[in-house]
């Protein structure tokens, strides 16, 4: 008798392959945004266009940096993250389709925040995250997951944070730079407590799977002190003129965020891109700290240069390195990179190095210097968008959903 051949056919395909799972059109449309808003940043800088001139330029910049970019990379990782801490079903379909549709609004009406009210800007931009919440407090809170709970603060951070930024263009309050601050920190709040989670696990996992075998591991104690000095440092910027409390809070954070790699065999990771760009992230965390510390006690560091190396620097590298894993992995496939991909990793940081250090050390003019990092950090992410489209928008090979 002859045996047929069963095939695995794809659950979902065509358009409803894109809301079948969170981190498909939030890894994919936060790429893109990326790349394309530091291009169109560094054209405003660099070469005198006009765009936006509702919102001060810098601000702009800033806004979609933060609660565009990191607030869509937040939402695909959480969305993806959660139903594994919770063992509740993926957030899909409808419900998926209502969160990216929110965010696209968001991006519509800063992007379009010339020509419509400042009022109208602020509800199509402000809704996402309050949404995001709800949907992320169902699962988490349905599951009593409260190991997972400060999640939901963070994320309440992060909206209040858009509160703010809007309540200056709305002429409520003068918190722009407040709310910024606020929504940047509640992504490095989170960028801290989930590499103190997946960095050691996978540094373990994936040197194992090599043949390398050596304990990876993070004291409990030094965990708990780095989380804690990395909240107070924050807070005290967010309440305190920056000066020797905030510097020697920035180094206390950055002391303690380096011992937390003391173990984590960060020598061994060399030859393995997939491992070593998530220390790579965790590298610019403690340089972060570090420079916010020389910045605030010694006056030698122009404060911006903190919060770029936060952004292009922890940001950019750390939503990369997830989300290159994730959507790997979440597709069914081999966790084996693209042979550009080492390059965007390369790419994202030099673009954050030049951004950070280039306008002090390089003997160049600032706006150039402005520009070459911009193009350099955005073309890593033109790469990782390039890589990854067929992998976020085609089926798993398996068959199965997601």
């Amino acid at each position: 008798m002859q045996m047929k051949t069963q095939i695995n056919e794809p659950r979902y395909k065509g358009p409803a392959l894109m809301l079948s799972a969170g981190f498909r059109p939030f890894f994919l449309m936060t790429v893109l945004h990326a790349a394309f808003s530091v291009l169109v940043w560094t054209g405003i800088y660099a070469h005198g266009m006009t765009f936006p001139v509702a919102v001060s330029p810098a601000l702009w910049h800033g806004h979609e940096m933060v609660f565009g970019f990191a607030a869509g990379a937040m939402a695909g990782f959480l969305l993806t993250a959660v139903p594994n801490w919770t063992g509740k079903d993926p957030i899909h379909g409808n419900e998926l389709g209502i969160l990216v549709a929110l965010w696209l609004l968001g991006r519509v009406g800063m992007w379009l925040v010339d020509l419509i009210p400042a009022w109208a800007v602020a509800v199509m931009d402000i809704a996402f995250l309050p949404a995001l919440g709800v949907f992320v407090a169902r699962q988490i809170v349905g599951a009593q997951n409260k190991r997972n709970y400060v999640f939901l603060s963070i994320i309440g951070a992060f909206a209040l944070g858009n509160i703010l930024f809007h309540a200056e263009a709305l002429e409520l309050a003068g918190t722009s730079n407040t709310g910024l601050y606020l929504g940047l920190y509640a992504v490095i709040m989170m960028v801290t407590l989930i590499s103190g989670r997946i960095v050691p696990n996978f540094t373990g996992s994936g040197l194992r799977v090599q043949g390398i075998l050596v304990d990876v591991s993070t004291d409990p104690n030094v965990e708990k002190g780095t989380v804690l000095s990395v909240l107070i440092a924050m807070l005290a910027d967010l309440a305190l003129e920056a000066g020797p409390i905030t510097g020697l809070l920035a180094a206390v954070a950055a002391i303690f965020l380096g011992l937390r790699m003391r173990h984590w065999a960060t020598g061994h990771t060399f030859g393995f891109p997939i491992i070593w760009v998530l220390h790579l992230g965790h590298v610019w965390l403690v340089a972060s700290f570090a420079l916010k510390a020389v910045a605030d006690l010694t006056g030698l560091l122009d404060p911006t240069v903190a919060m770029h190396a936060l952004t292009a620097g922890v940001v950019g590298t750390m939503v990369m390195a997830v989300g290159s894993r994730a959507a790997l992995g979440h597709t069914g496939r081999p966790l084996v990179l693209a042979k550009p991909m080492p390059w965007a990793y390369l790419l994202v940081t030099v673009g954050g190095l030049i951004r950070v250090l280039g306008p002090g050390v390089l003997p160049f003019e600032y706006a150039t210097v402005i520009a070459v990092s911009g193009v350099v950090w955005a073309a890593g992410y033109l790469i990782f968008g390039v890589v990854y489209l067929p992998i976020l928008t085609k089926p798993r090979p398996d068959g199965r959903p997601g």
